[in-house]
């Protein structure tokens, strides 16, 4: 532990003068020697501890997460709860599943049609992950959820995405409680507010009435399908997945075949009426 401490504090001389590469809320987060080194201003040593012990364990089940390594304090907030200081973690690989951004009304026309053209290919992108992809985030969404560590779903930047590979989780804190018994409807509803960036989704900015919206629900159609039978894996039922789907997504309806599909099998059926004229 000495040792890592040690090299913390040779980190934070190096990122001295320098601009966070993210920051929010009380954090601030530097990218360094292919770590992520965050300074926090109200680190409990206690839970901190127990957060990196839950964190080990999960990663040693095969869950994607990003633990921490070590931290340090200042030595003048010794005797205050919370104190101010450094965490070292690993540094997730990918980039954030969709990029943050907020004061939608703030931005310019250019800067609106940038942010939803990134967003359509985020989307995009994301359509075209095998159910593999899919079924790995969602059972280490629930593991985490057991562990007692707590997930933020507002937060797009603290799941990294690797393109055709995982999700890895970073920014884990101590919830009030392991949960013995997951709700699982609340977490049908969290991952689709991810996968789905629903602040992004619910701006009628990015996501106005148009062609555009079509094209969104389209890809959210096949996501959520994907994500719907890694639940059902997980002992939902169709019945609920759909449920909190609807009452989330009111436009997207998992239980019919979007245009793409049904395009795919009018061609199918065409090629087999051929063959039988022929």
């Amino acid at each position: 532990m000495e040792n890592i401490k040690s090299y913390i504090v040779e980190l934070v001389k190096k990122v001295e003068g320098r601009e966070p590469d993210a920051k929010g809320g009380n954090k601030q987060c530097y990218f360094i020697d292919g770590y992520a080194l965050l300074k926090d201003s109200s680190i409990d040593n206690e839970e901190l501890k127990q957060v990196a012990k839950i964190q080990k364990e999960l990663k040693e089940k095969g869950v994607n997460i990003c633990t921490t390594l070590g931290f340090v304090t200042l030595k003048e907030d010794r005797d205050k709860e919370f104190k101010r200081g450094y965490v070292l973690q690993e540094r997730a690989k990918g980039k954030p599943i969709h990029k943050s951004e907020n004061r939608f009304w703030s931005k310019t026309e250019e800067e609106i049609e940038e942010i939803r053209n990134q967003y359509m290919e985020e989307l995009e992108q994301l359509k075209m992950e095998e159910q593999a992809f899919y079924d790995k985030f969602v059972s280490d969404w629930i593991e985490i959820k057991k562990s007692g560590l707590k997930i933020d779903p507002s937060k797009t930047g603290n799941f990294y995405y690797e393109v055709g590979k995982a999700i890895s989780f970073i920014d884990l804190n101590l919830g009030a409680k392991k949960e013995k018994n997951i709700d699982m409807k609340k977490v049908c509803n969290e991952i689709a507010v991810v996968l789905a960036d629903g602040i992004k989704y619910n701006n009628h900015q990015i996501v106005p009435e148009n062609q555009v919206k079509k094209r969104i629900n389209s890809a959210l159609t096949q996501i959520f399908k994907k994500m719907s039978s890694s639940l059902e894996k997980q002992g939902m039922s169709k019945e609920e997945i759909y449920e909190v789907i609807k009452s989330r997504f009111p436009e997207i309806d998992i239980d019919s075949k979007d245009c793409s599909e049904q395009a795919q099998a009018q061609i199918e059926k065409e090629q087999i009426n051929k063959g039988e004229r022929d």
